[in-house]
Formats: structure tokens, sequence, C-alpha cells
């Protein structure tokens, strides 16, 4: 559960304090925000929970192939004992 609820709040503080739609608003009407924020992401995580057609296996393997895309050059240089280019590092 800290997981699920680490996202959640991360994703409402982000809603909150990066979207500058909401700069205008003092920090009581963004806590309101905030909260109307932590249950809509929840409703809409359990949707797709609840959608059966295997979209988080989908989700999840996207996100590996991201992960291995990023990530998978750099391991294979550094294996073969090359140093990546400095320019390539500055990416990541």
């Amino acid at each position: 559960m800290s997981t699920a609820d680490s996202q959640l709040l991360v994703l409402t503080s982000s809603l909150t304090e990066d979207i500058s739609l909401f700069s205008k608003y003092d920090e009581k009407q963004k806590a309101w925000i905030s909260r109307f924020g932590v249950i809509g992401f929840a409703v809409l995580a359990l949707v797709i929970a609840a959608n059966d057609d295997g979209s988080i296996l989908a989700m999840v393997g996207y996100a590996w192939g991201g992960f291995g895309a990023a990530f998978g050059p750099l391991m294979i240089l550094a294996y073969a004992g090359k140093a990546p280019p400095k320019r390539v590092l500055s990416q990541v």
C-alpha cells in the first residue's frame, strides 16, 4: 500500500504545484484541489485495474522496454570495457 499512496501523493502534488493553471489559487484552495485529485486519480487507477484485458501487463512491458532501451546500450558498453562518451552519459 505504501507505493500506491506515495504515487497518489506525487500525482496530486504535481497537479497542484507544477501545472500553472492552479498557481493563482491560495493554499486552502490547493488543498481542496489536491483532495479531489487524490479521489480522481484513485478512481482512475481502480478503473484501469478493473479492466481485465491485460492492460497493466502491457504498461509494465512498455515501461521495461523503455528502461532497457535507455540503459541497455550503456550496460553493453560498460561490460565490453569501453567507456561511453560523455555526451551519451549526459543524456541519461
